[in-house]
């Protein structure tokens, strides 16, 4: 709590201070974590930043975004193939995330990879298909909801 006090208060040394006390007490707190490794990202320091993000991916594992934040620190740092096997991996564990999905192609395309390109556009014009189908699909499920029809105008 201190540290997001400091933090508040423009006390940044001391914030961060707090932080890593909270941190080295209580590994597990997953605001102290998300915080450290954001402030890491802040302060362009992408390799610490890679370990608190794997550390909570390791607390969450099902949760998408601290894996895309590691890869992410590996891209920052010029470590592409890294960010690569890295995506390639959440792709294996989450098919259809529409934004390892764009990295993978980017990076595929700036890694001369063509093949590995085009397979991972198909997913990707497949996942944003289906994204939309569904959210299509909301927008009536929810106009229907509301009693409308979507239709229009009186007069």
């Amino acid at each position: 709590r201190f540290g997001a006090l400091m933090a508040r208060g423009d006390e940044e040394s001391q914030a961060v201070a707090y932080h890593l006390d909270s941190y080295r007490y209580y590994p597990v707190d997953m605001d102290v974590i998300s915080w450290l490794g954001a402030y890491q990202v802040k302060s362009e320091i992408y390799e610490e930043a890679i370990k608190y993000f794997e550390k909570a991916a390791q607390i969450q594992p099902k949760e998408v975004k601290w894996e895309l934040m590691v890869a992410s620190c590996h891209r920052r740092v010029g470590s592409y193939t890294q960010a690569l096997e890295t995506y390639k991996e959440i792709d294996r564990k989450h098919p259809n995330n529409i934004e390892c999905l764009n990295y993978l192609v980017r990076l595929c395309k700036e890694l001369g990879k063509k093949q590995e390109k085009e397979e991972y556009q198909k997913k990707l014009s497949a996942a944003e298909a289906e994204q939309n189908r569904l959210a299509a699909n909301t927008r009536t499920n929810m106009d229907m909801m509301n009693g409308g029809g979507g239709g229009g105008g009186g007069g």
